[in-house]
């Protein structure tokens, strides 16, 4: 299922905001108007404390100081979605009576005073032992957040813990060119780096692998170039455009396009801004950041899969396999285990990821993991 073209902006916004803190503001709102909510909020709660990423404008500075100072350690829906495990979206009536709700200190004296009844979102766990907290929020005349609202904050909710992440990794550092050539190089997808004219800039081991070999995306006197003559025209745009974007003379979050070639699986390619220096990327102009996917390559996205969603080895390598489009008699073989050994860790896998079909676990990690494969 693709989501709303304001959705899609969303996955955007959030990979724009990690690599640039100022872009953190806006995301709050993309949020909540994504689910027609009236607030949204992000924040980290580390050991050095809670840091609010963003947050909508119903949250004045003084409300975010005395969160931060006094009510995120009375936020009993913390509390208790931190009992049922991280890394679910559960809604306040999931985990309290609304009886019960309404008379806590933090209803009375916090969110009824800023006009939230509603609240949905996850806790996600972050390196370091720093928890993430996504938050979506409506006030009492409006609905409950349905089963809809919470399948899609489920899609939305890796891409903003990998936003964190990144946004976690870069924090502190001298954002300079050998950080971004280190955060580059450590990711298992091809990425380039272009400016407005496409001319290459910067290209992780994997993109120099990946334009050596295909045969629909190669470098002709420097610049980055498809090989077909409409998916060119369309690829300098995206790039054209998202460089105008970074640089502050447009609003384009960038965009997908599909690229053909002779006798191999399309490349698939997402466009994105990439601002200068303040950003980490070492460089002197606006850019844009290319990140392309090869659908025929098999990746291994099994460490990926163990932190995700808790799985072990043995099931994260399931999960895997059935990701590169193997049956489960084949991830037997391959294994050296018996199909009945097989099906039950598919059982497990299914119950961890919240899925009730092969189908839908591999449509899920496709869409959690879209920044990574």
């Amino acid at each position: 299922m693709r989501e709303p073209l304001g959705r899609e902006a969303l996955v955007f916004s959030l990979y724009d905001a990690a690599l640039d803190p100022h872009q953190w503001t806006p995301v709050a709102a993309q949020l909540a108007r994504a689910l027609r909510a009236g607030s949204a909020a992000i924040h980290v709660r580390a050991a050095d404390g809670v840091h609010i990423l963003s947050r909508t404008a119903n949250f004045t500075d003084r409300d975010a100081v005395a969160y931060r100072d006094y009510f995120h350690a009375k936020d009993v829906l913390v509390t208790l979605a931190g009992a049922r495990g991280m890394n679910q979206v559960l809604s306040n009536t999931d985990l309290i009576a609304d009886s019960e709700w309404v008379e806590t200190e933090i209803y009375r004296d916090y969110f009824a005073r800023i006009g939230i009844h509603h609240i949905a979102g996850s806790l996600m766990n972050l390196p370091g032992a720093a928890v993430g907290v996504l938050s979506v929020h409506r006030d009492a005349r409006g609905r409950q957040f349905s089963a809809d609202d919470k399948a899609y904050l489920t899609r939305l909710m890796p891409h903003v813990r990998n936003a964190i992440r990144i946004r976690n990794s870069l924090t502190g550092a001298s954002l300079e060119l050998h950080a971004a050539r280190e955060f580059l190089e450590r990711s298992t997808t091809a990425l380039l780096v272009a400016d407005r004219g496409g001319r290459l800039l910067i290209a992780n081991a994997k993109g120099e692998d990946l334009i050596a070999r295909s045969h629909a995306l190669t470098v002709v006197a420097g610049r980055i170039t498809a090989t077909q003559i409409s998916a060119h025209h369309r690829l300098s745009h995206l790039i054209e455009t998202a460089a105008d974007t970074a640089a502050g003379r447009g609003d384009s979050p960038g965009g997908l396009l599909s690229l053909p070639a002779e006798h191999q699986p399309p490349l698939s390619v997402t466009v994105t801004p990439l601002r200068p220096r303040r950003e980490g990327a070492g460089l002197d102009e606006p850019a844009a950041l290319i990140i392309v996917r090869d659908p025929g390559e098999r990746v291994d996205i099994t460490y990926m899969l163990t932190e995700l969603y808790g799985l072990t080895r043995s099931e994260a390598l399931l999960a895997n396999g059935l990701v590169n489009g193997l049956t489960v008699d084949e991830i037997a073989l391959a294994h050296g285990v018996t199909l009945n050994t097989v099906r039950t860790q598919l059982k497990s896998v299914l119950t961890k990821t919240s899925t009730s079909r092969q189908t839908e676990l591999v449509a899920l990690i496709l869409r959690s993991l879209a920044g990574q494969i």
